[in-house]
């Protein structure tokens, strides 16, 4: 044996080690593009739903349905937030998009103004959250 057989060693540790390391951020990033892309996905869902309930009085949306979507939008929110720090601040947009959604007038009082004060708070909130998860 020669003095150098330990230098295929050395280089076969540091190529695993590598290969590892890049393995792990990737998938990290594929889990990240997929949890941005649920979210986007519920939070024009949520939108859509709540113009259909409160603008179009459509009987195939319930409240319990907005509700539920919300929910689910948070649950990924938080979920995107473990995986990158920097989505931790969700809830100062959050917040004013379930108010608008949820918060507003009575069910008895549909079908409201498509330009009135409350179908413009669903969408204002609705893209400062798109915003925020994907910026410009």
């Amino acid at each position: 044996m020669t003095e150098w057989f330990w230098v295929p060693w050395v280089i076969t540790v540091v190529t695993f080690v590598t290969g590892f390391i890049t393995t792990r951020y990737y998938k990290k990033q594929d889990r990240l593009y997929k949890a941005l892309d649920e979210i986007s996905k519920l939070i024009v869902k949520c939108e859509d739903d709540a113009l259909a309930y409160w603008v179009k009085a459509d009987d195939k949306v319930f409240d319990y349905q907005l509700t539920l979507n919300l929910k689910r939008l948070s649950n990924s929110a938080k979920r995107l937030a473990v995986l990158d720090a920097e989505f931790k601040k969700y809830s100062s947009l959050y917040i004013p998009f379930k108010q608008a959604i949820t918060l507003h007038t009575a069910s008895t009082q549909r079908p409201i103004p498509q330009n009135s004060a409350v179908a413009k708070s669903i969408m204002v909130s609705s893209a400062d959250l798109q915003d925020f998860y994907y910026p410009k």
